[in-house]
Parts: structure tokens; sequence; C-alpha cells
């Protein structure tokens, strides 16, 4: 299903059973509603490696199940918050395998649209799936990948507050223009501004002898290069 970078019809929030992750749902839910799509919810069951003995394959089955359990439980709950909060849920699925490519194959499988996730780089187990899985579907998918850091003790606010900018760096590469339309679609969504950003590094003198470290930059060349720079962002 081709993507339609103007809008999300569909959005999913990754889940791994743990508070860090769930945080991501408030605001992805106002997304949603905002932007009258649907909202996906996905948790990505571990299967652990099960033993040879018949003794410890009882003991695995019955962990097993029980963990599928609580999965299905835990889902059902976040489900009804989202329900009693008017939002449109449109599935909660539990999946299985390795998590990122578990996720990557169920948003290409549905043509899911957006992504939205909390990612928290250490501390923690839980806090390190959450990063390692980020850093996957962002490396792997085609479509915008929203995260979000996790607030410590509390949820996290939909829309944080007094925030009322979006801000796209740009290099001058089409590579880099491909986030302006995502970005676009969410600044017309919480109607925010859009602020395109070029860093322009000082052109620097060259020195004869040649030293260690530069001791000026040329301001007339660095003063035309921020002209092509600016030139570029308002075309």
């Amino acid at each position: 299903m081709a993507h339609d970078p103007s809008s999300f019809r569909s959005i999913l929030v990754p889940l791994d059973g743990s508070p860090f992750a769930e945080q991501a749902v408030p605001l992805a839910s106002r997304i949603a509603q905002r932007a009258g799509s649907k909202l996906r919810l996905a948790l990505v069951h571990q299967v652990p490696r099960a033993p040879v003995d018949m003794a410890g394959a009882k003991l695995f089955t019955s962990i097993e199940l029980a963990t599928r359990r609580s999965e299905r439980g835990y889902l059902r709950g976040v489900q009804a918050k989202l329900r009693a909060g008017g939002t449109r849920l449109s599935s909660a699925v539990t999946l299985t395998g390795a998590a990122g490519s578990a996720l990557a194959q169920y948003v290409r499988e549905l043509g899911i649209d957006l992504v939205v996730m909390a990612t928290h780089g250490r501390g923690g187990i839980r806090r390190a799936w959450l990063g390692s899985v980020a850093d996957h579907l962002i490396r792997t998918l085609e479509i915008p990948v929203l995260l979000m850091r996790p607030v410590e003790g509390g949820p996290a606010p939909d829309r944080p507050p007094g925030v009322g900018q979006i801000l796209v760096p740009l290099d001058g590469s089409p590579l880099a223009e491909e986030a302006l339309d995502a970005a676009a679609a969410l600044a017309r969504i919480w109607d925010m501004e859009l602020t395109l950003l070029q860093v322009v590094p000082p052109v620097l003198l060259s020195t004869d002898p040649a030293l260690p470290l530069p001791s000026a930059y040329d301001e007339e060349l660095t003063t035309m290069c921020r002209t092509q720079a600016q030139d570029y962002l308002d075309d």
C-alpha cells in the first residue's frame, strides 16, 4: 500500500507491557483523534527457549500460557481506556518473534502510516528494549516514526505545554527534505508553526604554515554561504 505522507490514516503504538512504553499512547491517541485516524496497538510476545526434559516442558507450557493470558489482559485494559476516551481503536494484537522485525512486517502488511512510541536509550532492560526496537524501526521503515521520551514517575502529556513549533533541520539534500511532508502534516494537525533550519559552518581561513587549529574564519565567504542557505530555505 502506498504511503500518503500528507495524512496519517493508521497509527501504530508498539507496547511491551511497561508503563514507559504505554506513555506513548496518549500522544498517539490525540493525533488519531485530530487526524481522524485509526489507532492500532501491538505487543510482541517473546517466546523463551523451551527446555528438553519433560518436567521442564510442563513448567514452560504453564508459564507460557500464563504470560499470554497476562498480555491479553494488559491489551484489553489499554483498549478500555482508549475507548472510554473516545479514541477510534482499530485493533490490539499480539505478535511473535524478534520485536523489531515483527513490528516492521506488521507495519508493511497493514499499510500503517505513522509509528508513535516511547524510547529510552538507557536505564534498565525494558528501556533498553524500547531503544533497540526504535532504532530498528527508524532504520528499516519507510514511514515516519515519532519518538517521545517517557516521563519518570508519571504519565506523559499528550502535547508538551507551551510548545508551538516543529523544527525540521535540513542540509540541502533531497534525503533531508523527505521529512517535510510528515512534519507539515503534524503541524496542520496541531496548528503549530513549522521552522526550517540549516546550520552553516564558518569557512575557516587557511594558515601558512598550517596550524593545528585555525585562528579565524573568512567572514565574507561565510556570509555568502549563509545567504545561499537562506535562499534555499526560502525556496
